[in-house]
């Protein structure tokens, strides 16, 4: 099975460290954070031009594989500012198809069946921001057939069917990602605002953990915010925002609270190995499939 990513202008597929390009599509870029790579059951992959992979049990018990940032010290720095097209999510829905997010004037959501090259559907996604690289950073595929969009320069979670038609909103400051969680409601995650959020259907925030719950922690960005089957909630913390790289040792990259918001454990692995700043992260001893966990 392959887990597909964006990569050098290519949507591709790969089965664990061997890269196979199945379709010209020529619109992305790779920079400084992960691309928001997803696994199927039996694969992972990092996207960036070297792939590090680190698998390992916290002191709870619980095994997950940590997607660390792309390499800088390897990659140019990109002038994001000139990227017409710009791909940073891919979801994969089962078979040879995806479903990616590309960023563009004008950005469209996309289904694309790898096996043959042919883009199936494309979903127009309005959107005020001009500048590509600020649109979007992530895209799912809920139960009901829809796709949750972050709107993470507008302030806005958004649920369109598959002819672009708006199903549902919510305003989310900074809503890096989205997920549609099996009770029915919505966990957001608000990058530089530093929150993750559960808010139902309604709109009305259920439950949120933010910087004041837990002060002994410093919170960077929260971009990514997953619920487990146990109902904690891992979340990841992006330090690389913060340009000078000597403040990043001693940062937590990930952590799991209760749904009381209790520390269960906290990454910090900045030597031995060094993963780098965290934007991403998928735990491997969940019950189901990946692919459809949070479904």
């Amino acid at each position: 099975m392959p887990v597909f990513a964006s990569v050098q202008n290519q949507v591709i597929a790969c089965r664990l460290d061997v890269i196979d390009l199945v379709g010209p599509e020529e619109h992305n870029s790779l920079g400084r954070s992960d691309q928001n790579a997803r696994t199927t059951p039996h694969a992972i992959f990092q996207p960036c031009e070297q792939t590090r992979k680190v698998r390992f049990r916290t002191a709870a018990g619980r095994l997950f594989q940590f997607l660390p940032s792309a390499l800088q010290s390897l990659l140019q720095p990109l002038r994001f500012e000139r990227l017409k097209k710009i791909i940073h999510c891919i979801d994969f829905k089962g078979g040879d198809r995806v479903l990616i997010m590309r960023n563009g004037n004008p950005a469209q959501a996309m289904i694309i069946n790898t096996a043959t090259s042919t883009t199936e559907k494309v979903i127009p996604i309005p959107t005020t921001v001009t500048g590509t690289h600020g649109q979007f950073r992530h895209i799912r595929m809920t139960p009901a057939g829809t796709i949750l969009v972050g709107h993470m320069s507008e302030g806005k979670v958004v649920e369109y069917d598959l002819d672009g038609k708006v199903v549902w909103q919510v305003a989310a400051e900074h809503a890096w990602s989205a997920i549609r969680l099996l009770n029915g409601n919505t966990l957001i995650a608000g990058d530089g605002a530093k929150y993750a959020r559960e808010v139902d259907h309604d709109g009305k925030t259920v439950w949120e953990f933010t910087q004041a719950d837990a002060p002994d922690i410093k919170l960077s960005n929260t971009q990514y915010a997953m619920r487990l089957l146990n109902g904690n909630t891992v979340i990841t913390s992006w330090v690389a925002g913060d340009n000078n790289t000597s403040h990043w040792p001693g940062s937590i990259q990930a952590l799991e609270i209760t749904p009381d918001k209790k520390v269960v454990w906290k990454l910090s692995s900045w030597q031995n190995p060094d993963l780098g700043p965290a934007t991403s992260i998928q735990l491997l001893d969940e019950p189901d499939a990946p692919e459809h966990q949070q479904r």
